[in-house]
Formats: C-alpha cells, structure tokens, sequence
C-alpha cells in the first residue's frame, strides 16, 4: 500500500490501517482513487477523508462510502483543519493537479511541522509551479516523492509523442483489424478520447468502466455496445496467452495496446511478448528526467520516498545534490494535538465499539463472501432416534478416529443424547487440541483422580455465538451419577485459530461437572429458544 502517516504529525495520507491505539483521531487524506491506494477502505470506514471533488464522487459510487464523510476540498484554495481540540492548533493544506488520473492530486502541509508536499503519484508538469501553493516557491521541509520511475533506465518521450506513436500503429489497420487498449481502471481516459476522435469511432468499455466514465464529465465517445466498434477497453491483467490465442482465433485480426512505462523495469513480460502487442511508453507517473527536473526547481531540505520497494528506486541519493543546504527544521508534536489525536473520538469505530460494554454484541462486519461456512461446534437440530452415550464401545472408536484423523478430513464425533448431540468436524475446526486420551483414560484414571487434575488446569470450550450463557442450573442427581464414567473419559478440545474473530463465546472449564453443567445449560436454552 502506497500510503503513510507523516512523522510527529496527526497526518495519514492514503493510510487506512485502522489501529485501536493511539491513532484513532488521524486526519485522512485520499490523493486518488487507484487500488494501491485505497487498499483497506471500504463501506464500513468511520472517519472522515478530505480529498478531491472527482475523488469524493469516485468514492461514493465505487467504494460505497458514506457521502457525509467525504470532505471536498477545492483545487488551488488554502484550506485550514484543526489538530486540537478548540482549534488551538491549525494547519493548512492546498491541493495541487497533480495530472496523473482524474481527481489526482498533490498535498502541500504548512503547520508547526514546517512545509510538507506529498506528491502521491504525479506526472511533472512546469505548470505546476504556477499553480497556486507553489507559485510562491515556498522553502519545503520535507518531499515525500512519488519514486515510481527514479532509475535512469526510465527516460522516454513526452505523453504527446506517445499518443502519436499509437495512432500511427492504429490507423493503417483500423478497418481490417481489432484493437484493444489495455488500462487500469482509472487514468489515460484523455488518451481514450484522443482516439476515438482522430478516428470517429466509439471506444467499447464495460458497464462497470461506465459508470466510473459518467462521473467524469468526458466528450460523449464510449458505449458498451460490443457491436458499435472495433475498439476496445479492457484492464491490464486480461491480456494474457489464453485471450491473445483467443481474440486472434476469428476472422479479425485483433492487435493489443498497452500504454505505460511500467514494463522499463520488468524483466519478465511473458505474455507482452506476443507478436501482437505493443509497448508504448505512455505514462501518468513522473520519468527519470522530470523527476530530477522537479526537484531540482523545488529545492527540499529532504526528500521521502513514497514507494517503499526496498529497490533501486527507492535509493534517494541521486538527488543530494539538489537538496537545500538549509538546516533542517527541528519540532516536535504539540501537547494539544497529541491529546487530541489519542482522546476517544465518538465517531470512530473504536470508541462505538468499547462504548457497546460488557454482554453486548460487538458490531459486526458485513459479510463478504456469499456462502456461510460453519465454524467451531456446531448444534444440529434432534434426530428422532437416540444418540449412543459415551460409554458405548461406537462412541469412543469415533472420538479416537476423529482425534487421529488429519485436518480437514470429515470425520465426525458424537457426544451424549443428554447433553445435546454435538456434533463437529475436523473441518469446521481449524485447530482441535484433544487433551485426553479416551481409551487410556478409561482404564487408569477415575472420576476423583480427573476431577481433581481438572481443577488445576484451565481449559476452553468454544461453542457457537448465538447460545445464551444465561439458563437455568439444575441438574438431576441421577443424570449426574449415570453420567459419571462417560464424563470422565470425555475428550476436552477447544478451537485455538481465532475463537474471538468469529464471534465464539469462551467459557471456561475448570473440571468435569462444571463442564457438564455448562453444556447442559446450553441444552436448556437451546430448547427454549426453540419453541419461541
């Protein structure tokens, strides 16, 4: 994820690891709306996000996220936020085009921390010193740098002599032949339109593209007729040999354009290498040469990069020599924006969390996937016939395979009729741990040698979430003696793979009765909830 928090600042730009700590009161920045960094945003995000206009719509159609959190911030206006309660503490930011796809934009921070420009993913233009924040030639701190492109391998011509180059390779085949344009699924949309007009056709996009497209206030050229052109919009990873093979399997002829400079660094190509299609250097990120353009008319006191690789392109040492030799601004975070930023916010999901208390529920995610697995042990509804009880030669053979049988193999065990039936799998279990050996523990211990080794250890049973603790405690005298020797061979196995993350009750088991006692609780309540 290309996204951080700005050292001894509240600051997170494209950050959305939520952290129950003391981050709870960042301030959110999106520079724009491709993957890589909107990694772990989603519908259920609680805070608020200050970005661009075209983002703030992109974010609500695509991502779901609530429209009153989105904070639109305009384009070349200094804006001013608080970092501390009652506004004691300010900052300014200004938003920079940063020319990289619709929405994209440049952070430029002014506070107690000194000037900050955080590039995100941007594509150098000499405009941009015009624009207003830079036009200025304020002195920057720190340039947190989109190093995309830093390698000297990356020097290619501009984006216009790009865009002529493809329509020279698409013009001479445009009647005969189908031309596919490989993109991500957002930037180049200007590309797109250069096309379709130079050669008045439409350009064939998905509906899912579309709708992204309406957002976007674009010439009217795309549809999502397969019929209404030979041109066509489909994302990078779909260009493989299986499609190539494919697409060129017809009468037509079908040629694949892939504009980006990403592949200047990538030794391996694999299916880029087919004969039918081409690499154009057409890029929305900064090349080697601007990149040193830019940073040689900024001057920064440091330079970050913002692409942390751990490559050659992330080596920031090509540029000591256009750094500032100013002295480095030295600060620390004041004590109202510390307060302030680990303070319980009452619109962050970890305070409605904590604020929910003891015995209630803990909010719960939506769920993703469309099918329901089963998880821990799981209480099927009665069968007319009577269970085995657990002192019958069947019952103990099954609970020996099923404690030999390897992971996620189906083999079941049954427990009493009195207690219920339970019944699991080794599969719906992620890890069962059987602490006792059913066989061995018939012939060598009684009910008072086990009783009293249970006392001094803690085990755990997991059982569904949806059983109540709270039933009533009685139980027959009898029950208990006719169950005696069955409760002393019973095995303990507990789920030890992320019990809390599926919303399991823990309940503790401090010996054999206060296991059957629990158990048997369960039975009761289940019953009752029942016949509700």
């Amino acid at each position: 994820m290309n996204g951080c928090i700005i050292v001894k600042t509240p600051i997170a730009v494209d950050y959305w690891r939520f952290n129950h700590g003391g981050n709870s009161n960042l301030i959110h920045f999106l520079s724009h709306m491709h993957s890589d960094h909107t990694n772990g945003l989603s519908s259920s995000w609680r805070r608020p996000i200050y970005c661009s206009e075209i983002t703030g719509k992109l974010l609500n159609v695509k991502l779901n996220v609530s429209c009153r959190l989105v904070r639109v911030l305009e384009i070349g206006q200094p804006h001013i936020i608080p970092l501390s309660e009652g506004s004691t503490e300010t900052m300014t930011v200004t938003l920079i085009d940063a020319n990289h796809c619709p929405g994209a934009v440049m952070f430029l921070f002014q506070g107690y921390f000194g000037n900050i420009l955080y590039t995100a993913d941007f594509k150098y233009s000499p405009l941009m010193f015009t624009a207003p924040g830079l036009d200025s030639s304020p002195l920057i701190d720190v340039l947190y740098l989109d190093n995309t492109y830093n390698d000297p391998r990356c020097k290619w011509d501009s984006n216009e002599a790009a865009a002529k180059l493809i329509e020279d390779l698409i013009a001479p085949v445009i009647n005969d032949t189908n031309i596919v344009v490989a993109l991500h699924n957002l930037g180049k949309e200007e590309l797109l339109v250069q096309i379709a007009e130079r050669f008045q056709r439409w350009i064939v996009v998905t509906p899912d593209r579309f709708e992204t497209l309406q957002q976007l206030e674009l010439p009217n050229v795309f549809t999502t007729d397969a019929d209404a052109s030979n041109i066509r919009v489909v994302t990078q990873p779909s260009i493989t040999w299986k499609n190539l093979t494919h697409w060129n399997s017809h009468s037509k002829k079908t040629i694949v354009i892939v504009p980006t400079g990403l592949f200047t660094l990538s030794k391996k190509k694999s299916s880029y290498d087919h004969p039918n299609v081409y690499l154009v250097p057409y890029s929305c990120h900064s090349s080697y040469s601007e990149l040193m353009e830019f940073v040689t008319k900024l001057c920064p006191k440091e330079i970050i990069p913002i692409v942390k690789d751990g490559g050659d392109t992330s080596d920031m040492r090509n540029f000591e020599d256009l750094l500032s030799k100013a002295e480095p601004i030295i600060f620390k975070m004041p004590e109202s924006v510390r307060r302030y930023q680990t303070a319980s916010n009452p619109h962050s999901f970890s305070f409605k969390f904590k604020a929910k208390g003891r015995g209630s529920h803990p909010l719960k995610r939506k769920q993703v996937s469309k099918r329901r697995i089963a998880r821990g042990v799981v209480f099927e509804e009665e069968e007319e016939n009577e269970a085995p009880s657990f002192s019958e030669p069947n019952v103990l053979d099954d609970c020996a395979k099923c404690a030999s049988s390897p992971p996620g193999k189906k083999t079941r065990c049954s427990y009493s009729r009195s207690i219920d039936v339970i019944k699991a799998t080794s599969r719906d279990l992620d890890n069962v741990i059987w602490t006792r050996d059913l066989q061995t523990k018939l012939n060598t211990k009684t009910w008072e040698e086990e009783c009293n080794e249970s006392k001094s250890l803690e085990k755990e049973l997991t059982i569904g979430s949806d059983i109540n603790r709270n039933s009533n405690n009685n139980i027959s005298e009898n029950t208990k003696s006719t169950n005696l020797k069955a409760l002393n061979s019973r095995p303990i196995c507990r789920s030890v793979h992320n019990a809390t993350k599926r919303n399991e009750i823990i309940i503790p088991v401090k010996d054999r009765l206060t296991f059957y006692q629990s158990v048997a609780k369960m039975e009761s309540n289940l019953k009752r909830s029942n016949t509700l």
